[in-house]
This record gives structure tokens, C-alpha cells and sequence, in this order.
């Protein structure tokens, strides 16, 4: 958009996150092929992971707080790229957050086995049993699960 002070031309950027939102390191903080080494990421639901694979119907909740933790703190939302992989059937992936009951959207899908496929997806952080910035996965058919974390949205704008 182009606006100014006292008549003069300037580009302003109008967005609702400008100056709140920060690129972070791509950080990794589930793959449930090994599950093991992201147990510091996951707040409930790693049970729900067979064989590499978040169960049908099954919800994960992970959190950001090691993301990087000066800057998570701060976070209402996150950039994630979430990718599913070894799909086995067709099915729909929803990402959202710890806060609230799971929504009727989706945000990825896929139509059938062996499949990977990625979406870029910012999710509201909340909370999951008392803790904070968290969001949850839930995913309609058996899949393995990936998610980097690539950016966040900061509760007040600045430099952190």
C-alpha cells in the first residue's frame, strides 16, 4: 500500500502481523519416525505413534517454548511446515491450537498411500493441561508426521 506523512509517498506495509513476526532457524521438533529424539517438543499423545506412524484419528499436542525460548515466549502463533510421509490411504491432517475443541478445516491433505506432501501452516499457540505454546495435530489416517518450525508471530512488535 502507498501512504505517507503530509502528502509524501511512502510504501506501508499494512499487515496485521508487521514487525511481530520473526524468522527463527528451521527448527525440528517432531518427526514421528523418531519419535524418540523430540520428547522435549511433545506435551501429550506419543502414544498414539505405531510404527513411525501418528495413529488414525490420534491428536498430538507439541509446544515451541525450545523455539528459540527468549522468542517463544512471546509467541501467540507459529509458522510450521508440516509434512506428511508413508501415508497409507487417503486422509486429512489439522493443525491447531492446545486451546481449543479440534475444528472442522484441514490443513493438508492427501489421496492416497506412499505419499509425502508439505504445507506451510501458522497456528495459533494455547495451551495444553496448564502449559503454554502449544498447538495440536490430528490426523484422519495413519501418517508419519514431520514439523519444522520456521517463524513466529509475537504478541507485541519489536525487535527481540
Amino acid at each position: 500500500m502507498i501512504g505517507g506523512k503530509g502528502g509524501a509517498k511512502a510504501y506501508v506495509n499494512t499487515s496485521r502481523w508487521a514487525n511481530r513476526t520473526m524468522a527463527v532457524p528451521p527448527q525440528r521438533i517432531l518427526d514421528t519416525r523418531s519419535i524418540a529424539n523430540y520428547g522435549a517438543n511433545i506435551l501429550a499423545g506419543s502414544t498414539g505413534v505405531t510404527s513411525g506412524k501418528l495413529g488414525a484419528g490420534k491428536i498430538i499436542h507439541l509446544t515451541v517454548k525450545n523455539v528459540p525460548p527468549a522468542l517463544a515466549e512471546k509467541a501467540t502463533a507459529a509458522y510450521v511446515n508440516i509434512t506428511v510421509a508413508n501415508t497409507i490411504s487417503s486422509g486429512v491432517l489439522t493443525a491447531f491450537s492446545s486451546s481449543i475443541a479440534k475444528p472442522q478445516t484441514s490443513s493438508l491433505n492427501w489421496w492416497g498411500p506412499n505419499q509425502i506432501l508439505s504445507n506451510l501452516v501458522e497456528v495459533q499457540l494455547g495451551s495444553y493441561n496448564g502449559n503454554g505454546l502449544s498447538f495440536a495435530i490430528h490426523v484422519s489416517a495413519a501418517t508419519s508426521v514431520i514439523v519444522d518450525v520456521s517463524g513466529l508471530i509475537l504478541s507485541s512488535p519489536g525487535t527481540y
